[in-house]
């Protein structure tokens, strides 16, 4: 097993944020054994200054964002209470628990650099161009619509966006998907 592992090959993600999933198994840009993680993942992420991300929301998991130079606002809107934001600086993190809707923004002069753990590891499955399965869930809407929709809008939006009827029919399709990348990577050794 590679003992160290390092972020390289950034990609721009659907949020519109650049990530390193360095230490992913479940993403099928790490390069990693599929098998090799269950319970979290690791990512680098970099948001550049006056390029707010795309609002997105992850039904399924929770995310630690953890900042490691910069400084990064993240706008966060849980469906049963008010908007809020949490300000970071170097050193500090923020809990997003399953189905709170987020937007990074970082409010400085250079670009922010932080640290992703999401738990259960993050799913990703791409066929060539196409995004089969994603775990997170990008939306067309600006954070003002977000932060003043209802709880039922808010989850009639993410639901339209996804195709999904609703968390059960997503935990179904994310279980297809792992076993989808687990037969994949038994196929290739």
């Amino acid at each position: 097993m590679q003992q160290v592992f390092r972020a390289i090959d950034w990609l721009q993600v659907p949020d519109t944020t650049w990530l390193s999933p360095f230490l992913n198994a479940k993403d099928v840009n790490s390069g990693l054994d599929s098998e090799l993680l269950d319970e979290f993942s690791l990512a680098m992420g970099k948001i550049r200054p006056g390029q707010p991300s795309t609002v997105h929301v992850h039904p399924l998991s929770t995310q630690v964002t953890m900042v490691l130079e910069g400084t990064l606002d993240i706008r966060m809107r849980d469906p049963s209470r008010a908007p809020y934001t949490v300000h970071l600086e170097p050193d500090q993190a923020a809990l997003v628990e399953p189905g709170t809707f987020l937007q990074l923004v970082n409010p400085g002069d250079a670009t922010s650099r932080v640290l992703y753990i999401v738990g259960p590891a993050y799913v990703f499955e791409q066929r060539g161009e196409e995004v089969v399965y994603d775990d997170s869930i990008a939306l067309p809407q600006e954070w003002e619509e977000i932060a003043a929709g209802s709880a039922e809008w808010l989850e009639a939006v993410w639901r339209e966006r996804s195709g999904f009827a609703g968390v059960d029919e997503m935990r179904a399709a994310r279980e297809a998907a792992l076993s989808r990348l687990d037969g994949a990577q038994s196929a290739s050794t």
